[in-house]
């Protein structure tokens, strides 16, 4: 995990920062192995000390919490409790969400890895229909890898969030609010996006 400690209006200690990316670690990697980057900021104003820390769990999901004292220890330890209840109620709506799912019938489906297929302009049509090839003889491209996997049922946000941690680009379940299938997915901006199909009248 990634700390990064800033200090404003006091000069920071080797011993303030390692007690804090100390803790701060030991209490985080608890609920999650890996998170992407933690941020502590420590400021003084006059005697008194905030601080706050920011964890970053995945893309667009932020946890964030802050605590205030006469002692900069005892304000880090403030913050670092409440970051802690905030991850760990975090983790255990995900986790019991994926035991409703689990729970529910999950829908089977097979999971495909297609070879890609790289075109040069310079190619000919017959170079790319002799080439060794991504394609079959009927025309269908070659699958190299496959595996049984299931679709679970989820709640749009929960599926969000499972995105968001799985560290993914997309992510197919179907939706425990109406059995349809469903799909997030991360855009080029960065912003979640959701494909629902509509029902035919």
């Amino acid at each position: 995990m990634q700390i990064t400690v800033h200090a404003r209006h006091f000069d920071m200690t080797d011993a303030i920062r390692d007690y804090a990316e100390t803790h701060l670690t030991a209490s985080i990697t608890k609920y999650f192995a890996d998170p992407e980057t933690t941020d502590i900021s420590f400021v003084k104003d006059s005697h008194r000390f905030t601080v706050e820390i920011r964890v970053h769990l995945g893309k667009k999901m932020d946890v964030v919490a802050h605590g205030e004292a006469h002692d900069a220890y005892v304000a880090f330890d403030e913050a670092l409790e409440h970051i802690s209840k905030k991850i760990r109620r975090h983790k255990r709506k995900i986790t019991d969400y994926h035991k409703t799912a689990i729970e529910k019938q999950a829908m089977q489906a097979q999971y495909y890895v297609i070879d890609s297929v790289e075109e040069d302009d310079d190619d000919s049509q017959d170079d790319v229909e002799n080439s060794d090839t991504q394609i079959a003889d009927d025309g269908a491209p070659v699958i190299i890898a496959e595996e049984a996997m299931e679709i679970k049922s989820l709640t749009v946000s929960v599926a969000v969030a499972s995105l968001d941690l799985s560290g993914r680009n997309a992510m197919l379940f179907k939706n425990s609010a109406n059995d349809r299938l469903s799909m997030v997915y991360v855009r080029p901006d960065g912003n979640i996006g959701w494909v629902e199909p509509h029902l035919e009248n």
